[in-house]
């Protein structure tokens, strides 16, 4: 008995949780689309939103930690959707899939050197890691 009331709490936090993170994802498209006047996606706003709640601790970790652990274990679910968007933009890939290729090639290529740089210099400047 005790252990299936156990399996029910914890089925009750995490439910709580991800409405939390879902909540703030709706403020965030919210804030994205009638509040910052920059062409920034919804879900970067509440990704940003979350960040800053939980560095200023606003928001405590625990609060969201549990309900984002289950969605990040089941992450690849989130890629359905994008695969299937790809699909109905074939005409665009095959005219102009290499020059897209190229871009993310390039672009994932600087942010890799960007950070082996940034790394290599705080190594030699000697700022310990946390």
């Amino acid at each position: 008995m005790q252990k299936q009331f156990w399996h029910m709490r914890k089925l009750v936090v995490i439910s709580i949780q991800v409405a939390l993170l879902i909540l703030i994802n709706f403020v965030g498209h919210f804030m994205a689309a009638h509040l910052i006047f920059l062409r920034l996606p919804g879900n970067l706003v509440g990704m940003l939103l979350l960040f800053a709640m939980l560095s200023s601790r606003v928001i405590p970790l625990a609060w969201v930690q549990e309900g984002a652990a289950v969605l990040t274990r089941h992450f690849a679910f989130f890629f359905i959707p994008l695969a299937v968007g790809l699909i109905a933009f074939k005409g665009v890939l095959v005219q102009h899939g290499l020059p897209i290729l190229g871009t993310l090639i390039f672009s994932a290529a600087c942010g890799l050197l960007l950070c082996g740089f940034v790394a290599q210099q705080t190594h030699r400047l000697g700022v310990k890691e946390p």
